[in-house]
């Protein structure tokens, strides 16, 4: 199945994972708190879906908490 997740920070009307606090400079509190919250969706839908592969595909904001969740876990 897929499934698109939304990020719940909004800047400047667009939806984004994490807080910036300039343009290119990431929030690494907020980035810490999204990345547990998007580890914490994926394990979930792991649990319930039960795919036999996860792949995760992301432009900008979502390429980096992409990232950010690769190097947490």
């Amino acid at each position: 199945s897929d499934t698109s997740p939304r990020g719940d920070v909004s800047e400047h009307g667009a939806a984004r994972f994490f807080r910036r606090t300039g343009e290119g400079v990431y929030d690494m509190d907020d980035l810490a708190r999204a990345t547990a919250k998007m580890a914490g969706f994926v394990k979930g839908h792991v649990e319930v879906a039960k795919p036999s592969a996860v792949f995760g595909l992301g432009y900008s904001n979502g390429a980096n908490i992409l990232a950010s969740l690769v190097f947490a876990e």
